[in-house]
């Protein structure tokens, strides 16, 4: 999808948007996994917020776990935002 971008950009003259999520955590560890309920260790747990960014405006908070985005796993913040950045704009 972000290949598709790039070079639908470059032919057509247009500008590249990249998505972002607008937050940042860290992996889930077995004891974190544990204390929120989880019966192993999956996801990010949100650690900041981007005040005004897609995350706070859907209503995600510091200490929330992101298990999924669009349906696909999450395992480490840098697996989050990857998936965000190839998601089309919008």
């Amino acid at each position: 999808e972000m290949v598709r971008r790039v070079v639908d950009a470059a032919v057509n003259g247009g500008t590249l948007v990249r998505p972002w999520l607008g937050a940042r955590g860290q992996g889930v560890s077995m004891d974190v996994a544990r204390s929120v309920g989880l019966d192993r260790p999956r996801g990010v747990i949100l650690s900041e917020i981007y005040e005004g960014g897609p995350a706070d405006r859907a209503g995600l908070r510091v200490g929330d776990v992101v298990l999924s985005l669009d349906g696909r796993e999450v395992f480490d913040d840098t697996g989050m935002k990857f998936i965000a950045a190839t998601k089309a704009e919008g």
